[in-house]
């Protein structure tokens, strides 16, 4: 693959970058990466690039979050079938760009597995201890829900109709501990002690991630009464 960086400063620098080119660019940036998962990156990247819609009447109108690259993805079909030999990446055609019939192969796939619908969907995922009794389970679930609210007041981009709770149980507060630990680095997490059980752990509650970041998050088995 050509150095792609050189051809993105000559787009800017002329004043010609589209949203195209930032689609382009996330996928680039995929294939350079280190990451097994591809995709993934992609999509992390594509949340970094494009703002969702915001406004309600259009949304209501029919427009998708992220209607730019929803109709990105619609007119690229057409565009790979039609236009094959005369498609460019960055200004330059695909077969000059990558140097390699794996590297267009792998562009190619990338586009056509990208999840608009998906993108910008957060999760919270919080767990409590099961050490106590149910009803207390959903109050001290409901404390660590305020309190992780109440943190996330000042961020931005974070839409509660598009979040998505995720409960879990675990035996103790030990089990809470060892969760907070290993994922300490990852992830901003917040506790909350019941001060009527001794300050007792009872609950944590991750900030939200990412439909594509939540790693081995999904593995966890939620609550079921």
């Amino acid at each position: 693959m050509k150095n792609f960086k050189e051809f993105w400063k000559k787009l800017h620098d002329a004043q010609q970058l589209s949203a195209r080119d930032f689609i382009d660019l996330a996928v680039i940036k995929a294939i350079r990466s280190k990451e097994t998962d591809k995709i993934t990156v992609v999509h992390a990247l594509l949340e970094k690039y494009f703002t969702p819609i915001s406004n309600k009447v259009r949304i209501i109108n029919g427009a998708s979050k992220y209607d730019c690259i929803h109709r990105l993805l619609e007119a690229n079909k057409w565009y790979a079938r039609y236009n094959r030999n005369d498609r460019k990446v960055l200004g330059v055609k695909l077969d000059e760009f990558f140097e390699s019939a794996e590297e267009l192969a792998l562009y190619d796939k990338l586009w056509g597995s990208i999840e608009e619908k998906t993108l910008g969907k957060k999760y919270v995922y919080y767990f409590t201890a099961q050490d106590i009794p149910p009803v207390n389970q959903g109050v001290q679930a409901g404390h660590v829900l305020f309190k992780l609210g109440t943190s996330l007041k000042n961020k931005k981009r974070i839409d509660p109709d598009d979040t998505y709770f995720q409960w879990v149980g675990v035996p103790d507060s030990n089990s809470l501990e060892e969760i907070a630990k290993k994922y300490a680095k990852t992830c901003k997490i917040v506790k909350f002690n019941e001060s009527e059980l001794n300050n007792k752990l009872t609950s944590i509650a991750f900030e939200p991630v990412s439909s594509f970041s939540r790693g081995d998050l999904i593995n966890y088995e939620l609550l079921k009464y």
